[in-house]
């Protein structure tokens, strides 16, 4: 019985018939806040207490910084991020990322974990109707240690899922992606 825009005025669900702007509920008590992935986040970072998650865009000086260490363009969603903290004792030690690797049959999900220097820790696949053996420990501790310093290059420092070069180089460009975007954000230049 009551308007929309007077419900959203009043900060009320106009969709929830519990929710009116007399009695608007606690419907909005976790907006803003990101979701916690916590089991791949687990698996990232076993001797983690807790997780944290911090969203954000990526301004202009940010942006060309990661296109100038990868020398690719950063898509809109490269652009906004959530950063996922590990925090042992009270302080962070290591932050991950998920991004999209576009595989020939659909995008994978992948997960990458840097410690407070830069380096890869660990990189997992999460989801992939692709060759299984990109979510194989083979081709992925090879990405253990590197840096943004690091090409990242089939052929260079990467060693490619046989017969998958192609892939294996996108695969390694959007970890390289995701490397660089920690770098600009909270690396020192």
């Amino acid at each position: 019985g009551v308007a929309n825009g007077a419900e959203i005025t009043a900060k009320s669900n106009p969709g929830d018939p519990r929710s009116t702007p007399d009695k608007p509920g606690d419907w909005l008590a976790d907006a803003g806040k990101a979701p916690i992935p916590d089991k791949p986040l687990k698996d990232l970072f076993a001797g983690a207490d807790a997780f944290a998650a911090v969203e954000g865009s990526l301004n202009e000086a940010q942006v060309a910084f990661v296109q100038d260490q990868t020398g690719e363009a950063l898509t809109e969603d490269d652009k906004v991020t959530t950063f996922y903290f590990a925090v042992a004792q009270g302080k962070r030690y290591g932050v991950a990322q998920f991004i999209r690797v576009e595989g020939k049959k659909q995008p994978m999900s992948v997960a990458v974990a840097l410690d407070t220097k830069g380096q890869i820790t660990a990189v997992r696949v999460l989801k992939s109707k692709e060759d299984k053996r990109f979510g194989d420990e083979l081709f992925l501790t090879q990405f253990v240690g590197k840096t943004i310093k690091d090409p990242l290059k089939v052929g260079t420092d990467v060693t490619a899922v046989s017969g998958e070069d192609a892939l294996s180089q996108t695969f390694s460009t959007e970890v390289r992606k995701a490397l660089g975007i920690v770098q600009a954000v909270f690396g020192k230049r």
